[in-house]
């Protein structure tokens, strides 16, 4: 019994571990998206009100990731 409770936790613990790679993954993604539409309004290659809009989905999609995020794998 006490070799599958283990086992659980240990599968458990996997499962974290992967889940916080994935988020980390997906942070650096947003973060470079962020970093890519200041690069664009900066440049003023498009409007700047459609770049704006942009960095604004990006931070949003950024903290819906972190909020979803348990707590307990950060």
């Amino acid at each position: 019994m006490i070799a599958l409770a283990a086992a659980f936790v240990a599968s458990l613990a996997i499962i974290a571990a992967i889940a916080l790679a994935r988020a980390g993954e997906r942070t650096r993604r947003l973060a470079g998206g962020l970093v890519g539409a200041q690069r664009r309004l900066a440049g003023g290659n498009r409007p700047a009100k459609q770049v704006q809009e942009e960095l604004d989905k990006e931070r949003f999609l950024f903290h819906v990731l972190m909020n979803n995020v348990p707590e307990r794998i950060l």
